[in-house]
C-alpha cells in the first residue's frame, strides 16, 4: 500500500464549536508531517518519501483533521528494494500510532531516566524500569524511533493542543478503527524534549548527533554483539561503528546475508561528536538499508 488514511480528532470543551487556535493547528500539522517523515527515514532509509496531505474536517462538535499519508518510492531504488525490510505507508503509520508503536511506548516510558534495555534472542528489545516491576517488549525499530530527538520533538508538537485549557483528548483513527487515544494527563509523559530525560541506554540518544544515509565499504567485521565493525567511509577515511540493527544480525545468523571482499553497506549512520578535546567522534549504524555486493566482471561476456 502506498497510501494510508488517518483521522485525528481533538476533543474537549474548548473545541465544541469546531474552532481551534491557528498556531496550535499549524504546529500540530507540521509536527505530524515531521513525525511521519522521520519515522519513514528510520524504517525505510531513503528508498521512499512520505507526504501527509490534509483532506477535511470530519466530525462536528470537535476539531477533526483527515489526513492521507502518501508514500513515493524513489525510482532508482525500485529494482533493488529489499522486500522484507521495505515497509508500506500503512506499516509506517501503524509503527507510530497503533498498539505497540512509538507513541504507546513513549507514553509507557514517560521519560524514565533509569530504564534498562535488554536485547532478546528473537530480535526484539525488553525495556524495564527498576523499582516498579514495569517491563515491556518492543521492536528494534520502535526503540530507535523513541530515542530519536526529531521523533520526540514531533510527538511534542502533535500533542501540543492538549496543553491548552479545555482540550481533553486526541484520538487517532484509521477508518473505523481507533489506533490510539492520548488524554491530557498523558501529555507530560510524551513531551520530553530534553534528550537528557530520555533513558540513558545507548550513546545514540545525543541530540547533537548527525544522522545521514551513507555507503560504507566493509574492512573488518565481527559477529559478536556490541563489537565494532571497521569501514572505509570515503572522505571520512577509516571509521569504526557499532551496528544497532538487530534485524540485520538476525538475517546474518540465518545466512540470508553473506559478505565478500569489497562489499558495501548502505546504512542510516549516526555520528556522535567527541565529548572531550582530542577524542574521536563515535559512529552508530541505526539501520542497514541494503548490502551492495562488489561488482563482478564476466570475462566471457561479449
Amino acid at each position: 500500500m502506498r497510501k494510508a488514511s488517518l483521522q485525528l480528532t481533538y476533543d474537549g470543551s474548548a473545541v465544541k464549536s469546531g474552532i481551534m487556535d491557528a498556531r496550535d493547528l499549524a504546529i500540530a500539522l507540521v509536527s505530524i508531517q515531521s513525525l511521519c517523515e522521520q519515522a519513514n527515514l528510520i524504517l525505510n532509509g531513503q528508498q521512499s518519501t512520505l507526504t501527509v496531505r490534509v483532506k477535511a474536517r470530519f466530525k462536528k462538535g470537535s476539531f477533526g483533521i483527515s489526513l492521507d499519508v502518501v508514500m513515493g518510492v524513489i525510482a532508482q531504488t525500485i529494482p533493488i528494494l529489499n522486500v522484507e525490510s521495505y515497509l508500506t505507508a500503512s506499516a509506517v503509520v501503524k509503527s507510530i500510532f497503533a498498539s505497540g508503536g512509538v507513541l504507546e511506548f513513549c507514553k509507557w516510558l514517560g521519560g524514565a531516566k533509569d530504564a534498562v534495555k535488554t536485547d532478546l534472542s528473537n530480535g526484539s528489545i525488553q525495556v524495564s524500569v527498576p523499582g516498579n516491576n514495569n517491563t515491556v517488549n518492543v521492536t528494534n525499530n520502535v526503540y530507535l524511533m523513541a530515542h530519536d530527538p526529531k521523533i520526540r520533538k514531533a510527538i511534542d508538537g502533535t500533542v501540543r493542543p492538549l496543553k491548552k485549557p479545555g482540550m481533553e483528548q486526541l484520538s487517532v483513527k484509521s477508518g473505523a478503527k481507533i489506533l490510539q487515544r492520548i488524554k491530557r494527563a498523558d501529555v507530560p509523559r510524551l513531551s520530553s524534549l530534553d534528550t537528557d530525560d530520555l533513558p540513558s541506554t545507548s550513546p545514540q540518544l545525543s541530540s547533537r548527533g548527525e544522522t545521514q544515509q551513507a555507503e560504507l565499504e566493509i574492512v573488518k567485521l565481527s559477529f559478536k554483539a556490541k563489537n565494532k565493525w571497521v569501514f572505509s567511509a570515503g572522505e571520512q577515511g577509516i571509521i569504526s561503528a557499532t551496528i544497532e540493527d538487530h534485524a540485520f544480525f538476525d538475517q546474518v545468523r540465518r545466512h540470508e546475508i553473506t559478505f565478500g571482499k569489497g562489499d558495501r553497506l548502505k546504512v542510516l549512520l549516526l555520528k556522535s561528536p567527541a565529548k572531550r578535546r582530542g577524542d574521536k567522534p563515535q559512529f552508530f549504524i541505526l539501520k542497514v538499508i541494503e548490502v551492495i555486493p562488489y561488482p563482478q566482471t564476466d570475462l566471457f561476456e561479449e
